[in-house]
């Protein structure tokens, strides 16, 4: 295929991806009743469509659109938006070791009977789920951090 088929198939992949991320944004946002699956499938046509655009410009030379298109491809794909499985994983055992490392080091909350375990044993199982906290939030909002980047 010649320069001038390949642009052309480029840019009608682009055009189609464009129309299927209209789609799933009405689905998203003005229709009455959210369907899920529906606006999944908009989703993928318009990842698989903006990918394949920016094959097409990478294979004409054109490396500014190439990555304009697969800079689009990241917001319909399954990893590249909302709050993903990671995120939530990581909010939720932030706060479960934190609230452990509450329970843990307050000797006065437990009274020094935690599983027959000395006030040493405690206060040092409080600090590591202390200090798991501390990790998993940092991933938590670093992973935030990403998400308002792009």
């Amino acid at each position: 295929m010649n320069k001038k088929n390949l642009k052309k198939l480029a840019e009608d992949f682009k055009r189609k991806a464009k129309v299927a991320a209209e789609r799933s944004y009405i689905k998203t946002r003005f229709s009455g009743y959210v369907q899920p699956e529906e606006v999944a499938k908009w989703d993928q046509k318009a990842y698989k469509y903006f990918n394949l655009a920016g094959d097409y410009y990478s294979k004409i030379g054109k490396k500014r659109e190439a990555k304009e298109c697969y800079e689009q491809a990241k917001k319909y794909s399954v990893f590249g938006r909302g709050v993903g499985g990671l995120e939530k994983l990581s909010a939720s055992l932030s706060i479960i070791s934190l609230l452990g490392a509450l329970f843990f080091v307050s000797v006065n909350l437990t009274g020094n009977t935690i599983l027959g375990l000395k006030a040493e044993n405690s206060f040092l199982a409080g600090v590591c789920l202390f200090v798991f906290g501390l990790v998993f939030a940092f991933f938590y909002f670093r992973q935030k951090r990403k998400q308002s980047d792009k």
